[in-house]
């Protein structure tokens, strides 16, 4: 295992040290970073990517060690190595950008006195003859392990630009135009203080990326221009970005000011420092000619003084028989459906409705929460577990760090991540992009108003397709984004495994199960209070139903689910676990039920009379309008939370008054689209 230590120094030294593991990753060497050199304070981007590289000293077999930034050595550095306590036969590689010499020899000096033994120094200065960078730490070293790909007729142009130009008044306007460019996808690189302004201003289809937000390797996977604007080069991270695009045959446009990539002797093109005269150049020159260009980058010398194998012989390293971990042990490919964070019963039923339709339903896997599993499980299907949000987390987002890692692990490019939520996770967004799968967004069409806002599509971009299943009514569609790779299909909804004819013996049964004789079956499912807490409705339902000796209740929750104790109080009242609520539904005189979109449209298209109480939280669609729009028709009865006393006249209307029959006939005049089942499960298993 080789460790990469970094000076002291804080946090640019740390990143450094885990951008360089990552390279001597992606080349199949083992590589960590000492979770002893943890910087007192890391950001929410550099702990996923700590999550590759970090580990702790104990738990290798440490057999090279590499230090970085060896030309800037102090005495916290010579600590940390002294405290290593190394074995002469470890070698130890000094990696710095050494001016001279002699800077060279006092930085051997001060190791060797610190080892106990002398190192072996690698001077960049030699490797590099005209760095990226001031002072470099060596990550502008090509991975480059695959021939160029040939140019596609969609082209993904990605720009930096500095805070100073993103503030001029023109500048989101001719950005703006550029994205216009007819099979362009645009993609800014930010500044994390631009980001979320920018996020208001831009059009939602251009992509944002903040400096450290993925890694320069990935980026530069899927650009196909990379073009660079300001004074000079924005850093080594962005210089190892432009690196990895030219090794992999793309086309890097240098509108600096001072020149400073064409400098560097690369492949790049020299391009305008202002914004409307690059429109011009891409339009005329680079696009039309952009084979010709990719092919006098991949025939340039500099491709192959910056590939990673220069370093390696400086370092002494034999490539590895393993391929990188973008490039895993091939297999079948298979579809990996995500469903959402958090406890995503619904989004797991409504993937497993969608994975059942499959043509090919063995090369199905789920990645869920322990919630749904047993589900998932019971259907037949491969799952392995993801990690639920904590309170004692110190990070809200500690759990997503651990599911990245497992996510990454079962994830390769012959794979197709399939995502059912309404926001995309890091570990979903970065696992896409790194691994080079293919991606499904699975997004619901109803949102509440205040929700359409950029937040939720900002990450649409990474997602070859995004498939939006309808609501059962139009005017409840509400698409939020548009083009060639949103896929609307009809409502994704479970089918009753009763017939007519099972109706009676069930309801037969489950008098004899309960105990308790019956003429009128009356189902409550208002959920277990994760999104909104509806204790107070069930209470007011199993009251009012308790002067019915004629009546069973029964309240129907997910096998998981909590309950409220005194729920069992109530003689007619019980409690049902079950994952087949739509079976009890279908044999019921009536149901009370939330307006959530599975709920709703299986009560809907098996035509069960309901009454709805929406539950509303900001992170939630719009129940209120789905229950609405029933009531309006007719077909179901609505009343909002807080309207106990309508409850109790809507129970009474639908135990003894007529308000069952008119739905009956509401539902006569009614007609449902087709079911999207198939034809979701057709758009994920077709080629794109």
């Amino acid at each position: 295992m080789i460790l990469v230590e970094p000076p002291s120094g804080g946090q640019a030294p740390f990143d450094a040290a885990t951008a360089f593991a990552r390279l001597l990753q992606l080349r199949g060497h083992d590589a960590f970073v000492s979770s002893a050199r943890l910087p007192d304070s890391l950001g929410r981007v550099q702990k996923f990517e700590a999550a590759q590289t970090v580990a702790d000293d104990a738990d290798q077999n440490i057999d090279r060690v590499i230090l970085i930034g060896a030309d800037r050595l102090d005495a916290a550095t010579l600590s940390r190595i002294r405290s290593l306590r190394l074995s002469p036969d470890v070698p130890v590689h000094a990696l710095g950008y050494f001016k001279s010499e002699q800077q060279e020899i006092t930085a051997l000096s001060k190791l060797s006195d610190a080892m106990g033994y002398t190192p072996q120094a690698v001077n960049l200065a030699t490797l590099l003859a005209k760095p990226w960078v001031e002072r470099p730490y060596g990550l502008t070293f090509a991975v480059n392990d695959a021939p160029a790909s040939e140019p596609s007729d969609r082209l993904h142009i990605c720009m930096y630009l500095p805070d100073d130009m993103l503030k001029k008044g023109s500048a989101l306007e001719q950005i703006g135009i550029i994205s216009f460019f007819p099979r362009v996808k645009l993609s800014l690189i930010v500044s994390a203080g631009e980001m979320k302004d920018l996020r208001k201003r831009l059009d939602r289809r251009i992509a944002l990326y903040g400096y450290s937000e993925i890694h320069p390797d990935t980026l530069a996977e899927h650009t196909d221009i990379g073009i660079f604007f300001g004074n000079v080069v924005p850093g080594e991270r962005l210089a190892s970005y432009a690196t990895h695009l030219l090794a992999g045959g793309g086309i890097v446009v240098d509108c600096t000011s001072q020149n400073a990539l064409s400098k560097t002797g690369a492949p790049v093109m020299m391009g305008p420092s202002s914004l409307p005269s690059l429109a011009v150049l891409l339009r005329e020159t680079v696009i039309p000619h952009r084979r010709q260009i990719t092919a006098e980058v991949v025939t340039s010398p500099w491709r192959a003084e910056a590939d990673i194998s220069i370093l390696e012989t400086a370092l002494g390293l034999e490539r590895p028989d393993c391929a990188t971990h973008a490039r895993a042990a091939k297999r079948q490919g298979s579809i990996l459906f995500v469903p959402t964070n958090g406890v995503g019963l619904g989004h797991a039923q409504r993937c497993a409705l969608i994975a059942e339709e499959l043509q090919s339903r063995e090369t199905a896997r789920f990645a869920a929460f322990p919630s749904c599993i047993p589900m998932l499980s019971a259907k037949g299907f491969k799952c392995f577990s993801l990690v639920s949000k904590s309170d004692v987390h110190t990070d809200t987002f500690a759990n997503d760090i651990i599911n990245y890692r497992r996510i990454a692990r079962n994830l390769t490019r012959d794979d197709h991540l399939v995502f059912d939520g309404g926001y995309v996770f890091d570990s979903l967004f970065r696992g896409i992009l790194e691994s080079g799968a293919r991606g499904t967004w699975i997004r619901r069409g109803l949102w509440q108003p205040g929700q359409m806002e950029r937040t939720p599509v900002d990450r649409e971009h990474v997602f070859q397709q995004v498939i939006v299943p309808s609501e059962a009514f139009d005017e409840l569609n509400s698409p939020i984004s548009f083009g060639p790779n949103i896929k609307p299909v009809g409502p994704i909804v479970a089918r009753t495994r009763l017939s007519p004819d099972d109706i009676a013996p069930m309801r037969d049964k489950l008098a004899r199960k309960t105990g308790y004789p019956f003429e009128k079956l009356v189902i409550s499912m208002l959920g277990g209070g994760v999104a909104a807490d509806r204790t107070a409705q069930v209470k007011t339902v199993c009251a009012h139903l308790a002067t019915r000796p004629d009546i069973l209740h029964l309240v129907v929750v997910w096998p998981n689910a909590k309950i409220a104790a005194d729920l069992f109080q109530w003689p007619n009242t019980f409690v049902v676990r079950t994952k087949q609520a739509i079976d009890l539904c279908v044999a019921a005189d009536f149901v009370v039920s939330a307006a959530g979109y599975n709920s709703f449209n299986e009560i809907i298209y098996h035509r069960v009379p309901a009454i709805f109480i929406p539950q509303m939280a900001g992170f939630m669609d719009d129940q209120e309008s789905r229950a609405k729009s029933a009531a309006d028709r007719g077909i179901a009865a609505l009343v909002d939370a807080e309207q106990l006393l309508k409850l109790r006249h809507e129970l009474d209307a639908f135990i003894g008054g007529d308000r069952i029959p008119s739905i009956a006939t509401a539902f006569e005049t009614v007609t449902l689209p087709e079911r999207g089942n198939r034809q979701a499960a057709e758009i994920i298993e077709s080629p794109i």
